[in-house]
């Protein structure tokens, strides 16, 4: 198991009164398989759905990278975030499922996929409407991406299956 970690921050000035900064981040973990993920003995408790493990499977690996800029001034009291990150998964453990036609039975194993990632944004913004800073305009928008990749049984068929999803708030 390994979790690598970069950290780099550059701040545009030393100013105390306005603060702006742009920040890059990235952090990797493993997963490591399970032990009934592993184990290729067939678990038959429900005859017409048998799972096993697959001694072959690798630890999956997410990467993850994000950009970050902050405008701030203390003064005016007002401030500028955006956020952007993106994140993959290397050799992801999914199920499998193939279908015997002829017998009804279905059998189900996990495996190693890549291809699956999420993309992801974030603006906030916030600043005074008044002198006296009684009244304030906010705004936090969020936006994601995600890509997906599993397999599903299409005509007793395993078939590999995207989904891919957008979301704004």
């Amino acid at each position: 198991n390994y979790a690598p970690q970069l950290d780099f921050t550059y701040r545009f000035s030393k100013d105390k009164e306005i603060r702006r900064n742009l920040r890059f981040m990235y952090n990797g973990r493993t997963s490591q398989p399970s032990v009934s993920q592993l184990d290729p003995t067939p678990n038959n408790t429900n005859p017409l759905n048998i799972r096993s493990g697959n001694p072959d499977l690798l630890p999956s690996f997410n990467h993850s990278i994000s950009l970050n800029y902050n405008n701030y001034s203390r003064t005016k009291q007002s401030s500028l975030n955006i956020n952007l990150q993106h994140t993959f998964i290397q050799n992801q453990i999914i199920n499998y499922t193939t279908y015997e036609e002829n017998t009804g039975v279905q059998y189900s194993m996990p495996i190693n996929e890549n291809g699956s990632w999420i993309t992801s944004g974030n603006i906030l913004y916030s600043k005074p409407l008044d002198e006296k800073k009684r009244w304030r305009f906010s705004t936090n928008t969020r936006g994601n991406y995600n890509n997906k990749v599993g397999y599903t049984n299409v005509e007793k068929q395993s078939q590999k299956n995207i989904s891919k999803t957008i979301s704004a708030v």
